[in-house]
Formats: C-alpha cells, structure tokens, sequence
C-alpha cells in the first residue's frame, strides 16, 4: 500500500501533465471553453494537493513535538506514580 505522499504525487504529477497538455497543445479538436474547463479543474486539484502534502508535513511535526511534550511529563514521575 502506498503512503499518502506518494499518492499526492502521483496525483500531482497528473494533474501537471494534464495541464501541460491543453495548455500547449493547440492541434486538439476542442473548444476553448472546454480546455478552461480541463485546465482549472487541473490547477484546482494541484493546489488542492498541495495543501494536503503541507498538512501531511506539519502532520509529522506535531506528532514529534507531541512525542516529545509527553516524553518531558514521564520524566517528572517518581517511580511508584505510574508503577504498581
């Protein structure tokens, strides 16, 4: 099973070749109201994504940080506080 990131990416990685494509492919028999709509719907998904890699991110973060607060009260029990 993959990890979420590489999922983002993957998904990333799409949307960019997507908006390559009708950005600069001119030859497609489509209208102009069509590739708008394909390339905003592209942009959309990478902006989207991209704020999910960032909280994927901070995710991880404020797991340490909270690893570490919890690590910092164990210290401060005496022995008989927390064993029977």
């Amino acid at each position: 099973m993959k990890h979420s990131i590489e999922k983002f990416h993957d998904i990333s990685s799409k949307a960019f070749d997507e908006t390559s494509h009708y950005k600069f492919n001119k030859n497609i028999d489509i209208t102009d109201k069509y590739r708008k709509g394909r390339l905003t719907s592209a942009e959309w998904i990478s902006k989207l994504v991209y704020i999910f890699m960032q909280k994927e991110k901070n995710l991880a973060k404020e797991f340490q940080e909270e690893i570490n607060i919890q690590r910092e009260k164990l210290k401060d029990l005496n022995e008989g506080d927390y064993k029977e």
